[in-house]
């Protein structure tokens, strides 16, 4: 027969074990809305050629040709016959796109993410193959430090597609004018350097970088107004740290508890052991962002730049239904990002 000690006794450890199992139930929550790697779901998507072919004007203006060839492994989900191409950063024009009997329109997302937004005639199904092109004018791209312009770009990539080849062809009037270049080009001449990286994975990225003698801008009152703009962290990045917080915080909370509780480990409710696994995240977007990548990414950043630009994120609709990541919950996209 068990006395009133016994049961009040039972009564606390039930208590406390509601308790635990609250605080367990929140973090598995939290837990379970970081990004889901890629690999457990959908193979990615293949572009089997991605070309870009760059021209600079005397003010440091980019003009950008963005070419692809594009293989869908699944269907594209009802209502997301669209693209979304992250490029460098906000301040770009779209000049022109095409064909334009498959890309019927194109528009800049300029919110979060910097963006070219390319809408189909129709819904790209499993195995189709189809090829598109558009072009741009960036700007915001120079970094100016003494007698050198230094521009640094990374292409967007994608966390939901493979690359099979990337090109980047950067046109010059003279390149006798660059002081640097990185990596060393596959090809250069006196008017273009040309890089090209074979079999990138979903979310690797590939970066170059060129120096110039100042002298290659006659016109540096018009060049200073095209100095790139440092930048913070972009949104995603910050929700990333808010969500680590959180599951910290979770955890400590409930290690405390043990501890006032006077139940320590040695009450055989330690919570840990097993480590948290933070990133890996995709949702099918598609240029200049994976996971939480600057997700932004194609940025103009220098060496003396914060880098964690807003720019590239993008994608196809529907890859959280599709099981690319939950990530939506961190952004507009729900598999339409305003980055992925």
């Amino acid at each position: 027969m068990s006395t009133i000690s016994d049961q009040e006794e039972l009564k606390e450890v039930k208590m406390k074990t509601v308790k635990i199992l609250s605080i367990l139930v929140l973090v598995t929550v939290a837990c379970s809305l970081l990004p889901i790697p890629i690999n457990a779901y959908t193979p990615p998507d293949v572009i089997n050629d991605y070309k870009i072919k760059i021209s600079m004007d005397d003010n440091g203006v980019l003009e950008m040709r963005y070419d692809f060839d594009y293989t869908a492994t699944t269907d594209f989900p009802d209502g997301g016959a669209y693209l979304e191409i992250g490029v460098p950063n906000r301040n770009f024009q779209i000049l022109d796109y095409g064909p334009k009997n498959f890309v019927v329109e194109a528009s800049a997302n300029t919110g979060s993410q910097s963006q070219v937004k390319l809408d189909f005639d129709h819904l790209p199904l499993a195995g189709e193959n189809f090829s598109f092109f558009f072009i741009i004018k960036q700007e915001k791209m120079v970094n100016i430090k003494d007698d050198q312009v230094t521009i640094q770009y990374t292409p967007g990539w994608f966390d939901f597609a493979e690359i099979r080849k990337l090109t980047i062809e950067w046109l010059f009037t003279d390149t006798s004018l660059l002081t640097h270049i990185d990596p060393e080009p596959e090809q250069q001449s006196i008017n273009s350097i040309t890089w090209v990286t074979n079999d990138l994975e979903p979310d690797e990225k590939y970066t170059v970088q060129v120096s110039i003698d100042k002298t290659y801008f006659p016109n540096i009152e018009k060049l200073e107004e095209n100095q790139a703009e440092e930048t913070g962290l972009s949104l995603d990045v910050w929700l990333l740290i808010i969500v680590v917080i959180f599951m910290v915080v979770c955890m400590l909370a409930a290690l405390l508890y043990e501890v006032s509780e006077g139940g320590g480990y040695s009450s055989g409710s330690y919570i840990g052991g097993g480590g948290w696994f933070i990133g890996g995240g995709s949702s099918r977007s598609g240029g200049g962002s994976g996971g939480f990548s600057g997700r932004s990414s194609s940025c103009a950043c220098v060496s003396s730049c914060a880098c964690a630009c807003a720019c590239a994120g993008g994608g196809r609709a529907g890859c959280n239904e599709k099981g690319f990541g939950v990530k939506n919950f961190l952004t507009k996209e729900g598999g339409r990002n305003e980055e992925d």
